[in-house]
């Protein structure tokens, strides 16, 4: 059985220095922004509906077919395609 969790938060430096502690470990590391700002632009400063636009723009091809939704168990799940 698992030992109870252990949280650390630091810099870099302040949590390396416990590397004594931590070797043999599996450990999770999540970078934290900076609080000042000095940090790279954060996540929710990018326009998300303008990266998904780009990405369907990017992917969209044409299978013959106006509305994939009609036919969505045919080209999913290989079943008969529905009559018309």
């Amino acid at each position: 059985m698992a030992g109870p969790l252990m949280e650390l938060e630091g810099t870099w430096e302040e949590i390396a220095s416990r590397a004594s502690d931590l070797t043999g470990h599996r450990l999770r590391v999540t970078v934290l922004h900076a609080e000042d700002g000095a940090a790279a632009t954060p996540a929710a400063a990018v326009d998300d509906e303008d990266c998904l636009g780009k990405l369907i723009a990017a992917t969209r091809s044409d299978m013959g077919v106006a509305d994939l939704a009609r036919e969505h168990d045919h080209f999913a799940h290989g079943k008969a395609k529905r009559a018309l």
